[in-house]
């Protein structure tokens, strides 16, 4: 496993995202599928801790749970000292989560940024590129100030949508990579996902926040055996015991609010879902 370069910092500052090859080795990236793969196999439609189909995407909401390989690397000392140096203070895990593209996707997403702040830790499980759905950041866009007529808000999370961005097309970084590839950004760099014609990416989403915006963090959930593996300094990295509230998750547990209400689904599309999924991908083998 390769190790962050301190002065990669500089260059996230300056351009708001970082792509570097072969981050993750053969060895490591072979025990993170042997963690995940049991776990893609069983998909559940309540509060049962497994992995979800929601829409075009198969999701692992609670990556604490499955994978210990995936909890140290982001909680690598490397990566906390790098966050910490970024931001001048702690910080904390915001997200950690596994998605899987299941259906290619025609129009993909347009121009947006996400709300709060952080550095997102895109770790690629298998080849990412413009045919299997490789984001396109714009370098720089994080310390632009924009029209604001040229902005709508939208979706449970309020994202900010780019009407035009023809001010930013000279500036866009395609993040392509191979398996084990890691892409570092800043949360206020703008960005979109072009539509793709393969199914079948896979990749690890975390951040690493300020932990003055703690209130931010999801409510990840890990195992036991996991957190006594742990340091002190990782526990209260990924521990935060600042939250004035439960932050929302895809995940619905008990009388918890979901993110799945604030966007309508329910758990009929969930079944919906998971039906087109599985006739799919008896199609797939069949063939």
């Amino acid at each position: 496993m390769n190790k962050i370069n301190s002065t990669y910092a500089e260059d996230i500052q300056r351009e708001g995202v970082l792509c570097i090859k072969d981050f993750l080795d053969d060895v490591t990236l072979s025990q993170i599928r042997a963690e995940i793969n049991p776990w893609l196999d069983n998909i559940s439609f309540n509060g049962h801790l497994s992995s979800m189909i929601v829409g075009n995407n198969q999701w692992i909401e609670h990556l604490g749970l499955c994978s210990l390989t995936l909890l140290e690397t982001i909680l690598g000392d490397d990566l906390i000292a790098f966050a910490e140096d970024y931001y001048q203070e702690e910080v904390v895990l915001g997200q950690f989560q596994y998605q899987k593209k299941i259906f290619s996707e025609k129009k993909g997403l347009p121009t947006h940024l996400d709300q709060g702040k952080g550095l997102y830790f895109f770790f690629y499980l298998n080849e990412v590129n413009r045919e299997t759905g490789a984001t396109k950041f714009y370098k720089g866009s994080h310390l632009k100030t924009l029209k604001e007529e040229n902005i709508t808000r939208k979706g449970a999370s309020n994202e900010s949508y780019l009407l035009e961005s023809e001010e930013m097309k000279d500036s866009a970084l395609e993040a392509n990579g191979g398996p084990g590839s890691l892409v570092i950004w800043d949360r206020r760099t703008w960005h979109t996902l072009p539509g793709y014609s393969k199914h079948g990416r896979e990749l690890v989403m975390a951040s690493l926040i300020p932990k003055s915006c703690s209130h931010d963090a999801k409510d990840n959930l890990f195992k036991s055996s996991f957190l006594s593996r742990l340091s002190p300094k990782q526990l209260s990295v990924c521990l935060v015991h600042t939250q004035k509230e439960n932050h929302q998750s895809l995940m619905k547990l008990g009388g918890e609010v979901s993110d799945l209400d604030d966007y309508g689904i329910n758990r009929f599309k969930l079944w919906i879902y998971y039906l087109r999924f599985i006739l799919i991908k008896i199609f797939r083998i069949y063939r």
